[in-house]
């Protein structure tokens, strides 16, 4: 079995996919961003602008009919101007250990929540 490495060839074959779960239901993404404004409105009142998107998934009663839909969110939330990558001085995204116990505290990135008061 040989292992191709291509990362272009990746992020095309994940977007995709994605692309495809978000077919299935074309309503669910705007349903989805509208659910995480109020959400992030909550998380904002009590201080908090970081965090995972596990995190409002984890809460979200908007669920898509294929959970691969789940890996466009960060894209339609930035896209939304609702979220921003959390950065390092450097510009490095910030990673941390997944929560959910399905990702084996693989890392999972860090945003802010922007544009919701």
């Amino acid at each position: 079995m040989t292992i191709l490495l291509d990362p272009q060839e990746g992020q095309r074959r994940k977007t995709e996919g994605q692309q495809l779960a978000l077919d299935i239901d074309e309503s669910w993404a705007d349903r989805m961003v509208a659910e995480f404004r109020a959400w992030a409105a909550k998380r904002v009142a009590m201080g908090l602008r970081d965090f995972r998107v596990e995190e409002f998934r984890a809460a979200a009663k908007q669920q898509p009919p294929s959970s691969a839909a789940w890996g466009s969110a960060p894209r339609l939330l930035m896209r939304a101007g609702l979220i921003a990558p959390k950065t390092h001085p450097d510009g490095s995204q910030v990673y941390v250990k997944a929560a959910a116990v399905r990702t084996r505290s693989h890392p999972v990135a860090v945003y802010l929540i922007r544009g919701v008061h």
